[in-house]
């Protein structure tokens, strides 16, 4: 005679008594929190990411205007250098583009701007645009009492940047200071070919204070 032994029934570690269903097992206290604290660490390192990538565009744009802005200001040195030598102008010789890359400007108010601003030791700023945006003639400012912080103005779509006071724009935290140097010094003087145009750019990256310093030589071509 054979005997038949019949396994027991499993019961479940866990039945919902209204559930009617055998064998479903409920996620424990500990496993809920541990899936809480893998996806909060997640979504913390992607807003973290997002936050990185949005900071580090800011600052890239930020280095790229001041690039700009310290070119604007080399470009427009030469070109007035290139114009009145090769025009012969108001200023038609070394010795007076030297003297006149100063005197030959005037200021937002249309006064002539004296040769000592850019020499001195607080230099100089330059607003390409001049009192009405665009197309007025460019001004030179000394900066005794510190440089203008420039302002960006939106005309036509298009960004334009002053130290125009008077007009209306949003601040940009870009400061551009104007030194130019001989060899014999700071000061001016006649009997030298070479005059070095030193560009100072100044922003603000958040709270940390950021520098770019832009140089070029122009020489005395018309020997």
């Amino acid at each position: 005679m054979n005997t038949i032994f019949k396994k027991p029934p499993t019961t479940p570690a866990f039945s919902h008594p209204s559930s009617g269903r055998r064998g479903f097992r409920a996620f424990t206290l500990l496993e809920v929190l541990v899936a809480v604290l893998l996806l909060s660490f997640t979504v913390a390192a992607l807003l973290t990411l997002v936050s990185d990538s949005v900071t580090s565009a800011t600052y890239g744009k930020n280095d790229i205007t001041a690039t700009y802005m310290g070119q604007e200001a080399l470009d427009y040195f030469r070109n007035v250098r290139d114009t009145q030598l090769h025009q012969g102008a108001v200023i038609s010789t070394w010795d007076d583009f030297l003297r006149g890359v100063d005197s030959s400007f005037v200021n937002e108010f249309g006064d002539p701007v004296g040769g000592v601003d850019c020499y001195s030791q607080t230099g100089c700023e330059l607003d390409i645009f001049g009192l009405n945006l665009p197309g007025a003639v460019p001004f030179v400012r000394g900066c005794a009492l510190g440089c203008t912080e420039i302002k960006k103005v939106i005309l036509g779509g298009i960004p334009h940047y002053t130290i125009n006071r008077s007009s209306s724009g949003t601040p940009t935290s870009f400061v551009r200071t104007i030194k130019l140097k001989q060899p014999t010094g700071s000061a001016f003087s006649k009997g030298t070919d070479v005059l070095l145009v030193e560009v100072t750019v100044t922003w603000h990256n958040g709270v940390s204070l950021r520098s770019k310093i832009f140089t070029e030589t122009l020489y005395n071509w018309k020997l």
